[in-house]
């Protein structure tokens, strides 16, 4: 039964990587209605977690568009070592908090996590 969850994880993961290649935009809408369950299988499934944290998309301040975790490395600012993030209960991504002026004021991005799951 592992062997065959495992085939069939790698098999769904490679045809979202495909969808994700072929159209971002209708992946993204995708992504919205059911990221839950893939940052659920980031924290329960230690096997096929490198390859799942590869489908996650993340808000941030420093874009409008849902971004993937190697765009937003690409995107830091020269010298930074950090992945900076802020957990929030907020959908639209608009975050106002005094926790982020530091950031805003340095044009350092920071990922918007706005589900209770993003914590785990």
């Amino acid at each position: 039964m592992a062997k065959l969850k495992n085939a069939l994880t790698r098999r769904v993961v490679k045809m979202l990587e495909e969808e994700i290649a072929k159209d971002e935009e209708k992946y993204n809408k995708w992504y919205e209605e059911f990221s839950n369950y893939l940052k659920e299988g980031l924290s329960s499934d230690k096997e096929n977690g490198e390859l799942l944290l590869k489908l996650t998309r993340y808000k941030s301040t420093a874009s409008t568009k849902l971004l993937s975790l190697d765009e937003y490395i690409e995107g830091m600012k020269s010298g930074q070592k950090n992945i900076y993030f802020i957990v929030c209960n907020n959908p639209t991504g608009k975050i106002d908090s005094p926790f982020l002026e530091t950031f805003r004021e340095s044009n350092i991005p920071v990922l918007i996590l706005p589900n209770h799951i993003d914590e785990i």
